[in-house]
């Protein structure tokens, strides 16, 4: 079921049907804020950078493995960066695990790959991201 409001504004009634309400009467398509055609939906069934608008954001895991006592400095480093919500040390295979939050995923593609990536003393890194249409909470 989707959030009675964000349903408004896609134009679907809270069961996730299409409304007639909202959208029906200007017509497939049409954006009932601007009387215009909206933008095309993603897959998640947003319009692209609506989530950063609605709150809606994305995460990823970064599994980090590093160079032999340069633990502790990269975790600073990381900890520097506002959209790291989480840093920590880690036993086993990967010597850093880090969350990284988002508005988008170019917001965190960015984040990633310039900035976490480009750390001197990082060998390597292992990007976890969910997938939508496996369901899960």
């Amino acid at each position: 079921m989707l959030h009675a409001k964000l349903a408004h504004e896609l134009g679907r009634n809270p069961d996730g049907c299409a409304d007639a309400g909202a959208a029906g009467r200007r017509g497939p398509g049409v954006d009932p804020r601007r009387g215009r055609a909206a933008p095309a939906a993603s897959g998640s069934g947003l319009r692209p950078g609506m989530g950063a608008r609605r709150g809606v954001t994305e995460t990823a895991y970064v599994l980090i493995q590093c160079d032999l006592g340069a633990e502790e400095d990269i975790i600073g480093g990381i900890s520097q960066i506002p959209e790291v919500k989480e840093v920590r040390g880690t036993y086993g295979i990967y010597d850093i695990f880090c969350r990284v939050v988002s508005g988008d995923k170019e917001g965190i593609d960015g984040i990633i790959t310039a900035r976490i990536r480009r750390m001197p003393r990082i060998r390597s890194t292992t990007t976890l991201h969910w997938i939508p249409s496996q369901g899960g909470r």
